[in-house]
C-alpha cells in the first residue's frame, strides 16, 4: 500500500514539473520569429517534424535575416527553450514511466510484460529527445560561421522523432485506455482519486497560468515592428 501511494505522489510530482516546464518552454516560443520572404511566426514542432533538412535549416537561416535586436533575442529564445526541454524530458518520461508501471502493478502477467516494456522503452525515447535538441543546438550554433555538416545525418533525425512521438505517444494511448477500463469497471482503490483530484488541479493551475502567458513576445514584436 505505501509504494501504491508513493508511486502516484510521485507522478504527481512528477506531472508538476513537467507543467512548470512547459510554460517556461511557451514563454520562450512566443519569441520564435523567422524571415522566410515574410516575417512570420514558428514553433518548435516546425523543426522537429520538419520533412526536410532544408526546411529547418530555412528556418534558422531566416532568423539571421532579422534586425540585429531581433536575431539576438530570437537566438537566445531558442536556445533557453531547448535547455529548458532538457528539464521537461525527465518529468515527461518520467511521468509516463510511472504510469506504465502502476498500471502493470494491476495486470495479469501478459499485461504486466507489456506495461514494463512499454515504461522502460521510455528511456530510448528521452536518449532520442536529447540527440535531437543537441542536432538543433549544433545547428542554432552554426548559423554565424561557415557551413559544417552536422554530426547526425537527417535521416538519422527522423529516426529519432519515430522513437520519441512513437514509443511515448503508444505508451499514453495504452495508460489511458488501461484507466479508462480500471475507472469504468471499478478496478480501482478509492484512494487514488485524491492523486486525480491533485493532478487535475495542477492541470487547471497550468491552464490559467498559460492564459497569462499566452503571448509573452506580442509586446516585444510589436516594438520592433513584427
Amino acid at each position: 500500500m505505501l509504494v501504491f501511494i508513493s508511486g502516484w505522489m510521485l507522478f504527481c510530482i512528477a506531472v508538476a514539473v513537467l507543467l512548470l516546464t512547459a510554460l517556461v518552454m511557451q514563454f520562450f516560443g512566443g519569441f520564435f520569429i523567422t524571415k522566410d520572404v515574410l516575417v512570420r511566426n514558428f514553433t518548435i514542432l516546425d523543426l522537429e517534424m520538419a520533412s526536410t533538412e532544408m526546411e529547418i535549416d530555412n528556418t534558422l537561416k531566416g532568423i539571421i535575416k532579422l534586425e540585429p535586436p531581433a536575431v539576438e533575442k530570437v537566438i537566445k529564445s531558442l536556445k533557453n527553450h531547448l535547455y529548458a526541454d532538457f528539464l521537461f524530458m525527465p518529468a515527461a518520461y518520467g511521468t509516463i514511466f510511472i504510469a506504465c508501471m502502476k498500471v502493470a502493478w494491476k495486470m495479469p502477467e501478459p499485461g504486466v510484460i507489456f506495461f514494463t516494456l512499454l515504461g522502460w522503452i521510455q528511456i530510448a525515447a528521452w536518449i532520442s529527445d536529447i540527440m535531437e535538441n543537441i542536432y538543433l543546438l549544433g545547428k542554432i550554433g552554426r548559423l554565424n560561421s561557415v557551413y559544417k555538416p552536422s554530426y547526425l545525418s537527417f535521416h538519422a533525425y527522423q529516426v529519432l522523432e519515430i522513437v520519441k512521438w512513437g514509443f511515448s505517444l503508444l505508451a499514453v494511448v495504452c495508460v489511458l485506455s488501461a484507466l479508462m477500463y480500471f475507472w469504468i469497471s471499478g478496478l480501482y482503490m478509492g484512494q487514488s482519486l485524491k492523486y486525480l483530484l491533485i493532478v487535475v488541479i495542477e492541470i487547471v493551475v497550468f491552464g490559467g497560468l498559460m492564459k497569462v502567458f499566452k503571448n509573452p513576445g506580442k509586446t516585444w514584436k510589436t516594438a520592433m515592428h513584427y
